[in-house]
């Protein structure tokens, strides 16, 4: 009830930066603190107090929110606004990137990406995490004082997680299918993601359901797979055993939930624990053809040449 009545008491200010605060609420884990700034956004437009700038974010905000009553409440408010004839303005210039870099998917479908960003004299890293199954998990900015403290930072992504050279459509498209996932499990993107965004330039920036099938499918590694003779393919396959010598993710690759545990527990003896366990696996397909669509696509952007096998072992997991 607290939260909600400082929630409330906020969006009724009339200073730009709470309507902008609103915005971040609406991407609250919680239902009701999502309303309240929905409710609180639709007083402000009741009085003429909701900047365009704001109506403009909104058009693309609700689409990172569940189908729920918040998100319904900001429909009204955008109808309303149209009525009214209250037209959305032009956000501020975005940045320019530079380097971009992007980690592989760890075992827990955990994928971190970096972005140097400038603009003047002034520097930042854009940080992103996504997580398989919960979408955009982690969102932030970090200020650099230096060129140099930027590029450290890009350097010890490089060296600690293995991160590769990738592209701002690659972003693009991983955040928008992270949007989608997350939502699917009704868990809205963390707020930090609106800054990101923003300084990024990422605009109109929406949700995009892919189903691994789909990934695999739109990779052109795939394509060249399919191509191959059925004995190259299967060489591809082999081939993965040597990944460990170039991608240090790989090393978290293991099953180590409760329910994989769950499964060993109930065991009573090692060959009925292994034919329990291989049973369960076969459930996981679907969890590792996607890790490994969401792995080869980084590495084809990096232009790596290992992007080919792991496409192939995606569409030998699913098969």
């Amino acid at each position: 009830e607290m939260r909600d009545h400082v929630v409330a008491y906020s969006v009724g200010r009339s200073d730009p930066i709470h309507a902008e605060l609103a915005c971040y609420w609406l991407l609250d884990p919680a239902l009701h603190i999502r309303l309240t700034a929905a409710q609180g956004l639709a007083n402000r437009l009741a009085s003429a107090e909701l900047p365009g700038g704001i109506l403009a974010s909104l058009v693309v905000l609700r689409s990172w929110m569940p189908d729920d009553a918040a998100r319904a409440k900001v429909d009204t408010i955008l109808k309303e606004a149209m009525r009214k004839s209250v037209a959305p303005s032009a956000d501020q210039a975005p940045w320019t990137m530079h380097s971009i870099r992007a980690s592989l998917p760890d075992g827990g479908g955990a994928q971190s990406i970096g972005i140097a960003l400038q603009s003047g004299s002034q520097r930042k890293m854009a940080m992103l995490l996504l997580k398989q199954g919960q979408g955009v998990k982690d969102a932030y900015t970090i200020t650099c004082r230096t060129a140099r403290d930027q590029k450290s930072i890009v350097e010890r992504m490089t060296e600690e997680v293995g991160a590769l050279t990738v592209t701002g459509d690659f972003v693009r498209r991983a955040v928008s299918i992270a949007l989608a996932d997350g939502l699917t499990h009704g868990q809205p993107p963390v707020p930090g993601l609106i800054e990101v965004v923003r300084l990024c330039g990422f605009a109109g920036l929406r949700p995009e359901v892919q189903s691994t099938p789909d990934l695999i499918a739109d990779l052109a590694s795939t394509r060249a797979v399919q191509a191959l003779p059925p004995r190259q393919h299967g060489d591809l396959i082999t081939a993965s055993e040597e990944w460990w010598d170039r991608h240090e993710t790989i090393e978290s690759w293991f099953e180590d939930s409760d329910a994989a545990h769950s499964v060993l527990d109930k065991a009573r003896s090692a060959k009925s624990a292994e034919t329990a366990l291989w049973k369960w696996l076969e459930t996981r397909r679907d969890w590792w053809a996607r890790i490994l669509a969401r792995s080869a696509d980084v590495l084809e952007t990096a232009h790596h040449s290992d992007a080919a096998g792991f496409a192939a072992c995606a569409m030998a997991l699913l098969e």
